[in-house]
Formats: C-alpha cells, structure tokens, sequence
C-alpha cells in the first residue's frame, strides 16, 4: 500500500520535528514550520505526534492512493478536493480526518490565507536518516531522497494500520499572535488574509552591537517579510537598524539557531527558520521564542511582522501557554455531524418506507 505524488505542487517536503541535537557536526534541525500542525494532523489521525507529515507551499500538491483506502487529513486554510475512482470530483473539509479510497486523489487547490498546509497520512512509513525523517534537502538528508517531493514518488503506507472507525475533527486553531483581515462575498464565503503576525523575542545575544536607538527601533517598529523567504529564513523589510559603528557589522562566527535575528550591514533583519544554518557572522539582535516561530510558516511576502520584546522568563512563560493550548485543543477532539448524504447513504436507507396509495384518501 502506498501513496503516489501525482503532482508536487510548488514545494512539498517531508517533514518531522526534526533533528535536534546535531548542531555541533553542522547539521541543521530542519523540521516542519508549524510543529502545531503537525501534531493536530497527528491527533486527527490517532497516531504518535511527531509522525512524519508532508508540509507543502501555496497550490498544487495531488496525493493519490494506491492498492488500498487510507486515512489522511489537511490542516491549514487550504481548498481541498477529491478526485474518485470515476472521475467525479467532490469537496473536502480540512481539519477533519478522511479517507482515501484505492485510486482516488487527494488534491490542494489553494493554500488560502496561509502560505502553507500540512497534510498527515495514517501509518506513513519514512526511514529515519540521522534519526529524523525531516527533508534537508541543502545537503540531501531525509524525506524519500534527501529532496522535496516530486511526480511520481511513492511513499509507504504500513498495511497493518487500520482504517479509523470515526471521522476526527478539530475545529481551526488560531495563534495568538495571527491577524487576518478580510470580507464576506456573495454573502457565504469568507475571503480573509494574514495581514500581521506578532512575535515574542529576547533581545540579544549580540544586542550590545546596537545603540538604544536601534533597539527601540527593532522593537516598536512593524517590518514586512520580503519576497526573500524561505524554510531557511525570513529577510524582513522596514526601518533600517543601525549598528553602534562599522565594527559592529560583522563578528567572529557563532552559533546560530532558528529564531535568531540577525541584522547584516545594510540593517535589513533576517530572522532564521528550520533550515537555519548552524554558524554566522552577522549580530544578532534579538532571538525570537520557540513557539512564535510557527507564525513565520504561515507568511506570505507583505505580512507584517512586530516583534514584542521578552525577557527570557516571560518567553518561557509564552512558551508554556501556547503548548497548554495546544494540548487543551487536541483534548477538544469531536465526532462531527453528516450535513451532506452520500449515495452509499442513501443506498442504506429505507427510502419507500410509508409509500401510500392516493385512492385511500
């Protein structure tokens, strides 16, 4: 049993929480953006949560089943849809569990008001390369071949999962620091966007680089995320931060980190992401906390970014909040109610109980 790639979409990768510990021989955590997301898809899927999901970029990604039905679901925004067996195509919901039944197609048209979704798939089997499943496709680790997702590839299904006997639903989660704006057209569909993220962030490591000036630039200003980003980083545009001098543009290489701000010479921040290299040169201005990092996989260029300063305590407390609300939104699990009736259903109803003869009356 397996799942074939009909299309790829832009960028599609797999992805688990990466792999920790490694930074010292220079190999990056990876990992997908919005560890969040994944563990939602793995709770809908009622397997362990850092189960291996696909993370895919904006439109294009085709999933098809092959062999036998499985079970898979999609968080995000995205539009979704199902290609049957016969051709016919039907809508799907996301954040919910669905299954997939042999040669039908999973398929994201749109990845809506967020740059992304994640799309987990019951008893995926991924080997495990430096005891992580995660793409770093910069130096071919992980995933099925060390690269993204393309046409064709075939990813293992273990046959031994059965299918669930329930559809699993959440409800959408909201960060806290997301803002969308957006309207009703035609009166039903809502049409919303990311318009700002706001980010807890410790100044420093390198802050003394930077006047007063420059901090409270940093920290009271909006910045807007460039067409620069990637799973690597983020380059930001907005007021430039000026360093104390010259000297202060560059330093001896250090450790870096996904969530650390760095400000090059032209003062334009650059903060880093999953495939954050494991060494710069540029001071750091600011470290943003762990849990805001998923704001960033949800950007698209134009969004605006506000960082909040933190001191370390009170983003380890932001921390602990978000992760008890995630918890507390797994725990919210639910059976959803049928609104729509298939023909199987029908099928399986008595539809000419009661049928009376007119000449009775």
């Amino acid at each position: 049993m397996s799942v074939i790639v009909k299309t790829a979409g832009l960028y599609s990768t797999i992805q688990d929480a990466g792999r920790k510990g490694l930074r010292q021989l220079g190999i990056p955590w990876a990992g997908v953006g919005s560890e969040p997301w994944m563990r939602f898809a793995n709770a809908l899927l009622d397997q362990p949560q850092h189960t291996p999901v696909i993370e895919t970029i904006e439109a294009g990604l085709a999933l098809s089943a092959q062999n036998q039905s499985l079970n898979c679901c999609v968080i995000g925004d995205a539009d979704i849809e199902i290609t049957r067996a016969d051709g016919s195509v039907v809508p799907a919901s996301t954040w919910q569990s669905l299954v997939l039944h042999d040669s039908e197609t999973l398929s994201i048209k749109r990845t809506g008001k967020y740059r992304s979704a994640v799309v987990g798939v019951r008893g995926i089997q991924i080997k495990p390369h430096y005891g992580s499943c995660s793409t770093y496709a910069n130096a071919g680790l992980g995933g099925l071949t060390g690269s993204p997702l393309a046409a064709g590839d075939d990813i293992r299904i273990n046959t031994d999962v059965a299918l669930l006997s329930n559809v699993r639903a959440l409800l959408p989660f909201v960060f806290e620091g997301e803002i969308v704006e957006g309207e009703i057209v035609a009166g039903k569909n809502m049409q919303v966007q990311l318009t700002q993220i706001s980010v807890n962030a410790v100044p420093g490591p390198q802050d003394d680089a930077f006047n007063e000036d420059a901090l409270n630039t940093f920290f009271s200003q909006p910045f807007i995320v460039s067409q620069d980003i990637d799973r690597m980083g983020a380059r930001l545009t907005g007021p430039k931060i000026e360093h104390k001098s010259p000297a202060h543009r560059d330093l001896i290489s250090d450790a870096i980190l996904p969530g650390s701000v760095q400000i090059p010479g032209a003062g334009a921040p650059i903060v880093m992401l999953s495939d954050a290299h494991t060494m710069g040169g540029y001071p750091k201005i600011a470290t943003v906390a762990s849990s805001d990092l998923a704001l960033f996989s949800l950007c698209r260029p134009g969004v605006e970014v506000v960082f909040k300063k933190a001191t370390t305590l009170s983003a380890r407390a932001h921390t602990q909040s978000v992760e008890a609300a995630i918890n507390a939104h797994i725990a919210t699990l639910f059976t959803p109610k049928k609104t729509q009736l298939s023909n199987e259903d029908l099928l399986a109803s008595n539809l000419i109980d009661g049928v009376t003869n007119a000449l009775d009356f």
